[in-house]
């Protein structure tokens, strides 16, 4: 199993939880934006980790 695969998922799971919370109003005033943010910085990282994985496979299919 691919654990950078398997954090990604997870990292993605959390994004999509931290989106929820901030846009849903779960969370009240400033802890809305602060949810929100995460989400997002969360979104880029969940989005590195694809890149990097399909990269990975990219890199061994040709050597």
């Amino acid at each position: 199993m691919n654990t950078r695969a398997v954090l990604g998922a997870i990292v993605g799971l959390g994004v999509i939880v931290q989106i929820f919370l901030g846009e849903s109003g779960l969370a009240a005033g400033a802890l809305r934006d602060v949810h929100a943010t995460i989400g997002l910085l969360g979104l880029v990282i969940a989005a590195g980790y694809l890149a990097v994985n399909r990269n990975n496979k990219r890199l061994a299919a040709i050597t």
